[in-house]
């Protein structure tokens, strides 16, 4: 990521401070809550995958000397970081199962801090329990600064790309199935790519690769052949050095769409795709405040109404310019525009006007993924000046529930236990106790004395579960009985529609 600092005076930074800061803790429709877990030092980059095969998602960090799995709960908190030490700086992460073994794998870029490392891609092969047994590396172009994992030729296993900075082009590196490529192809981009993305844009079937070019201040589109090779690229023009890039299909149409970004209008540009490999007009969005430059993008539905949306990690931070130089100000945030599904963005395109939330020190790079399996994307950045990885979940959206009527029989002996059961949908974890079967007698008077309740264990059936508990009566006379499933982190409460009623002899 390329950082261009500026000096201000000391009242305009204040200003521009509590701006952001305004924008940040202003109220939203929209909201995450954040966490923030360690890394290694300087993560540049972040990705989500299963590294354990626990079916819960982890999360990958890359940064100089070492790549970092924090393994995931399942609920969006993470375990203490598990570290593999690389002896060189790692600028980009993503994942795949390179060697087809069932484990999932991590690909860094090494661009080329040190001469010996230099120029690198790199896949850490998986152990199945959240570690690395073994690396290979293989060369790429001069300065890779961003990686994507696609089957560019598809054979089936997954192969790599890279944007390489100095090299002013990708380098295509096809994997073997067993975690080795065979030689690069080198293909011309603009000057200066920074950042990668894959998708289909003419729609054959065969991934295409686009690029953000920070000195050319374009977009590099180059269309895949499905054999591994690409036709030279057409350029497209964007704002000043962009840093990020992305691709989706905002306006609902079945064709890739491009976001990039664009410095220092604080804005990301959309082109929306003609499928067959040719954009638009570029439309321009405002993500961001005063000194809040965008270093990452990521399209996805995150407020679950079918539309993509737009986030983007906003970062960064700048010094005193004068002795006793005792001063600093970091400007970190992710910044969100609602999708409307025709390929404009909802909101102000006033500066820090835009949905904001906070996150650590330092975000350079956004992944989204559903981080705690309630169905809604989450996003996770990784913080250069924190040290750390921010989680923003989404508060969770309770669920409605089905309390079947209980079914008891309709004669019952004092003291002995029978099984009422009733269904509950949805489908809830089997050998769990979600609902309480509630008892009350009637008096002589002709009211209903309450007993207190059971909880009552569920199993699955293919489309919902069923409830049931040995119940026992303690007296004889006449009894009513109703199940109720408490509100939970999942689902509101209810209340079955009716009673049973029990003769108890």
């Amino acid at each position: 990521m390329r950082l261009r600092p500026a000096l201000f005076p000391c009242v305009l930074l204040l200003a521009l401070v509590l701006g952001g800061v305004a924008g940040v803790a202003r109220a939203q429709a929209l909201d995450f809550k954040s966490s923030h877990h360690a890394t290694g030092p300087l993560p540049k980059s972040v990705a989500v995958g299963d590294f354990n095969n626990d079916g819960r998602p982890d999360l990958v960090t890359a940064h100089p000397g070492s790549v970092s799995v924090l393994l995931g709960n399942g609920s969006g908190g993470f375990a203490a970081r598990l570290d593999e030490f690389t002896g060189d700086a790692r600028e980009s992460v993503a994942v795949a199962d390179f060697n087809k073994d069932g484990k999932l794998d991590a690909v860094t870029v090494a661009p080329g801090y040190w001469d010996d490392l230099a120029n690198t891609v790199s896949v850490h092969l998986g152990d199945g329990s959240g570690g690395f047994a073994a690396r290979i590396d293989a060369t790429t172009g001069d300065f890779p600064a961003s990686v994507a994992v696609a089957d560019f030729d598809r054979d089936g296993k997954p192969d790599v790309a890279t944007a390489n900075i100095l090299g002013d082009s990708v380098s295509v590196l096809l994997g073997d199935g067993s975690g080795g490529f065979a030689p690069r192809s080198d293909f011309a981009t603009g000057d200066a790519p920074v950042a990668i993305a894959v998708a289909d844009f003419d729609n054959d079937g065969d991934r295409d690769l686009a690029t953000a070019n920070a000195d050319a201040a374009t977009v590099s589109v180059l269309l895949g052949d499905g054999a591994g090779g690409f036709a030279p690229k057409t350029d497209f023009a964007t704002g000043d050095s962009p840093q990020a890039i992305a691709a989706g299909d905002l306006d609902k149409d079945g064709d890739p769409d491009l976001v990039a970004s664009n410095w220092s209008g604080y804005t990301v540009g959309v082109r929306l795709g003609d499928g067959a490999g040719g954009f638009g007009a570029r439309t321009d969005f405002t993500m961001g405040a005063g000194m809040f430059y965008i270093r990452s993008i990521v399209i996805a539905d995150l407020d679950n109404d079918g539309n993509p949306d737009v986030a983007t990690a906003n970062h960064s931070r700048t010094y005193s310019p004068l002795p006793p130089y005792d001063w600093q100000f970091d400007y970190s945030a992710v910044y969100v525009r609602l999708g409307n599904g025709d390929g404009t963005l909802a909101g102000s395109d006033a500066l820090g006007e835009q949905l904001s939330f906070a996150t650590d020190d330092g975000p350079l790079e956004l992944a989204g993924a559903d981080l705690n399996g309630d169905g809604r994307k989450d996003l996770v950045t990784a913080n250069y000046e924190a040290n750390s990885v921010s989680v923003l979940l989404q508060p969770a959206s309770l669920k409605a529930v089905t309390v079947g009527n209980p079914v008891a029989p309709l004669v019952m002996y004092k003291g002995k236990a029978k099984t009422v059961y009733g269904s509950l949908r949805p489908r809830h974890k089997a050998g769990t106790y979600p609902v309480k079967i509630y008892r009350w007698k009637k008096t002589a008077s002709g009211t209903w004395k309450k007993y207190g309740y059971v909880k009552a264990r569920v199993a699955n059936y293919s489309t919902y579960s069923r409830y049931s508990k040995a119940l026992n009566f303690p007296a004889r006379g006449k009894w009513r009985i109703r199940a109720y499933h408490p509100a939970c982190s999942l689902h509101v409460a209810k209340w079955s529609a009716k009673y049973d009623y029990v003769t108890v002899k």
